[in-house]
């Protein structure tokens, strides 16, 4: 057998789909996906994946993997400054009422500030959203 139809077959090729990612470590071996891009964070290539969840962490609106007042302010900039959305409104939504409002401002600034709880799942690792709510679909 040859998957990718190249000179080797596949018992001696260590990257049968050609994407210059070896199969031992290719989350999605047998379909070209060089990124190696896993959304919902399974192990398995978003190219193979039906479904990919979106992977967010709450209380992290500007994503950039932190947890510090860059987040409120943020939210701030977004909601009453014109400020850029985030690519994540879940991640926005620090109390997970399905909601981006103040509320959520609030929480962030009394989890970072007054050693109030932190965000309810996921965190603070990243992860899918347990909850069902209307929010868009993180980009």
């Amino acid at each position: 057998m040859n998957t990718d139809g190249d000179a080797r077959g596949d018992a001696c090729d260590d990257d049968d789909d050609d994407d210059g990612v070896p199969d031992a470590s290719d989350n999605c071996p047998l379909l070209a996906n060089a990124s190696q891009e896993d959304t919902d964070g399974d192990h398995v290539g978003d190219v193979c994946d039906d479904t990919p969840e979106p992977v967010f962490r709450r209380g992290d609106p500007n994503s950039d993997n932190r947890f510090n007042i860059a987040d409120p302010i943020f939210v701030i900039s977004y909601m009453f400054l014109g400020g850029p959305a985030p690519r994540c409104f879940d991640a926005l939504d620090a109390n997970d009422d399905g909601h981006n409002d103040i509320a959520d401002i609030i929480r962030l600034v009394g989890f970072l500030f007054l050693g109030n709880d932190p965000p309810p799942a996921p965190y603070p690792e990243p992860g899918t959203d347990p909850t069902p709510d209307s929010l868009a679909a993180c980009e």
